[in-house]
């Protein structure tokens, strides 16, 4: 049975069908306008949820290579420059070294490398605090903090500790005897007051700054393990007195020995060993039992005699547990014999001498038993400054530690470290703050009571950096900063001080010569007895001169090698910021490369062609106007038209 249809069903589902198409063409209008699939993610939840997924990924992506990558781009730009800069520099170093060794420099010559000496300087200071909008790129992550003192601090205090390494040890000279040009003719007579300029030739390490203060401890590392650090009574470390030798002997690590079987070298053949009982004439022997002194390793070679008694003493008086105690001599072989630190059949004592100034060390020098290269001793009236064979001093004003001829070789061969505790008031503006190079402990911050300790190495020694680490991509990280110590250190400022002061102690050499030469040719002196004094006089500043020209010289020369270490260190960290910039340039590219594919994704799934919009739109617009059309013509029928 067929449903009835009425005339109302009709209108009414016509009404429906326009509503339908009328929404259709509304949709498709505003796709036209949009170009957008859906307008809210209730018309098709499936488009909406992805569209979500794929803008969080082209956000994230768009962070990395719109914002991050040109951030670290920048700012190893930066620091490539100022790397640049310093690679020029060094170039102007090595230049000015190159002149200042040639030996046959006038004083036009003198004064321009001065003048040009002082300029790198200054240049060095401006480089070392290179920053990126305003953060200082040789810093760590320390970026608000500048690299060097900006200005004078005479109250900011610190303790510091640094090691340094016997291979660091250059040839230095040192002078006593300064000629000052006699201004009145009782002066020019007085020939007695006339210096004898004498050189000394010794290795030497520095500290990085002058004018140290307490210097609280020292402890060398070297397969003997030996430790100057002066102890008390309860093994404590105490601070080395100054000014003269430790009174205590010095204290070594540590090994025990039981009483029974020690091995010695045979006498005719030192590569074997022969075993002795350690006896009671061997303790019969000995001139001192004690419990609490300690011994030193001493290595025989064939040129060595043999000792028949290496002075053990007796550490313990029970003679069920007597032990001996030997130093310990790292991983130690029995091709060897112990003596008590300080015998004569054994290494001496380390005495460490510290004084204010080398004025100091050349008045206590005086009144030192001198040896000359043949071991005989010096007239008093040729001593010069002096480091006895085993010693070392150190001079606070300059930072100079001077080392004896034999401890010196022994730390060369042995490439031994050597720790330094002391502390240092008062720093100069463009002198480099210790926190970025060394442990240390800041005291005083321009006179006001500090604790800030500052970690520069890890406990097993290794060097502890800071790293600006920039999220480039998911899950990747890419240091984009270098700290200073990767570049370059104290030494580099040091050696153009030294430099200064070589060309100044030079051009002041050679005034007084041309100033006693230019008063021998004054009438008032053309006397006899006074041309032979002022001959004296100048025959003192020629040889003043003459040590001047040659330290000039060979500092020079060290220097032009020094700037071959400098520069190898420079384009090392060159090297190393090349590599991360090449790293992050291909972040860059598959950045690039993934935004682009996330783009055409996002558009496949969000957007419309536009012309497929109008084609929908013009049939979407038809539908609807047929459907007018159709409800029209319904409007029209009447009872005539079924009759």
């Amino acid at each position: 049975m067929a449903m009835r249809v009425t005339n109302h069903i009709i209108m009414n589902n016509a009404n429906t069908n326009i509503n339908a198409t009328k929404v259709m063409v509304d949709k498709r209008n505003t796709q036209m306008t949009t170009q957008k699939k859906i307008n809210r993610p209730s018309e098709d939840p499936v488009v909406a949820v992805r569209g979500l997924r794929l803008q969080t990924s082209l956000n994230k992506v768009n962070q990395y290579y719109e914002k991050n990558i040109p951030d670290a781009e920048k700012w190893m730009d930066v620091t490539s420059s100022a790397l640049s800069n310093m690679e020029a520099m060094m170039k102007d170093m090595r230049t000015l070294a190159v002149q200042g060794a040639q030996g046959t420099l006038t004083e036009s010559d003198r004064n321009t490398i001065l003048s040009q000496l002082k300029t790198l300087q200054q240049q060095i200071y401006h480089e070392a605090n290179a920053d990126y909008a305003g953060r200082t790129v040789f810093t760590g992550f320390r970026t608000d903090k500048d690299l060097i003192f900006q200005e004078d601090e005479t109250d900011t205090a610190y303790r510091i500790k640094q090691k340094m390494s016997g291979s660091d040890l250059v040839e230095s000279r040192f002078y006593s005897g300064e000629v000052t040009v006699p201004k009145t003719a009782d002066s020019i007579a007085a020939t007695d007051t006339i210096p004898d300029v004498k050189e000394s030739t010794y290795d030497r390490l520095r500290f990085p700054y002058d004018d140290i203060e307490n210097l609280n401890g020292i402890s060398l590392e070297n397969p003997t393990r030996v430790s100057v650090y002066k102890l008390d009574t309860n093994g404590e470390k105490i601070p080395v007195k100054e000014n003269g030798k430790l009174t205590d002997p010095v204290r070594y690590e540590t090994e025990e020995i039981t009483i029974g079987t020690v091995f010695v070298p045979d006498p005719t053949d030192p590569n074997n060993t022969t075993s002795a009982e350690v006896t009671e004439d061997i303790e019969n022997a000995l001139t001192k039992k004690t419990t609490s002194v300690t011994y030193q390793k001493y290595s025989l070679t064939t040129n060595n005699p043999i000792q028949k008694n290496p002075n053990l003493k007796i550490a313990d008086d029970d003679d069920e547990t007597k032990k001996y105690i030997l130093a310990e001599a790292g991983t130690g072989t029995e091709e060897s014999i112990y003596t008590a630190a300080g015998s004569t059949t054994g290494r001496p004592d380390t005495n460490v001498y510290v004084f204010d100034n080398e004025d100091d060390w050349l008045a206590w020098s005086m009144g030192q038993t001198q040896k000359d290269e043949k071991g005989n001793d010096v007239n008093p009236d040729n001593m010069k400054k002096y480091v006895g064979d085993y010693d070392m001093v150190i001079i606070k004003d300059t930072g100079d530690i001077v080392f004896g001829n034999k401890i010196s070789e022994e730390m060369k061969r042995d490439a031994t470290t050597i720790d330094f505790d002391y502390d240092k008031t008062g720093f100069n503006k463009g002198e480099l703050r210790p926190e970025y190079y060394y442990d240390c402990t800041m005291t005083r911050d321009k006179g006001t009571p500090q604790e800030i300790y500052y970690q520069k190495y890890n406990e097993d020694g290794s060097t502890r950096y800071y790293d600006i680490n920039y999220t480039v991509s998911a899950n990747q990280e890419l240091p984009v900063n270098l700290e200073a110590s990767d570049v370059f250190d104290a030494s580099i400022i040091q050696d153009i001080n030294d430099m200064l002061s070589s060309v100044n102690a030079s051009i002041s050499a050679h005034k007084k010569v041309d100033d006693l030469t230019a008063m021998m040719k004054e009438e008032r002196y053309a006397d006899e007895d006074s041309q032979k004094n002022l001959q004296k006089w100048l025959d003192a500043a020629k040889k003043e001169a003459t040590y001047a020209d040659d330290n000039l010289d060979k500092l020079y020369t060290t220097v032009l090698g020094n700037c071959d270490t400098y520069d190898s260190e420079i384009n090392l960290a060159v090297t190393k910021l090349g590599c991360r910039g090449d790293q992050l340039k291909m972040v860059n590219d598959r950045m690039s490369e993934q935004q682009e594919t996330i783009q055409s994704l996002q558009s496949s799934n969000d957007d419309l062609d536009l012309s497929d919009i109008i084609i929908k739109y013009m049939a979407a617009y038809t539908a609807y106007q047929s459907s007018l059309q159709a409800a029209g013509k319904l409007g029209e029928q009447t009872l005539l038209n079924y009759i």
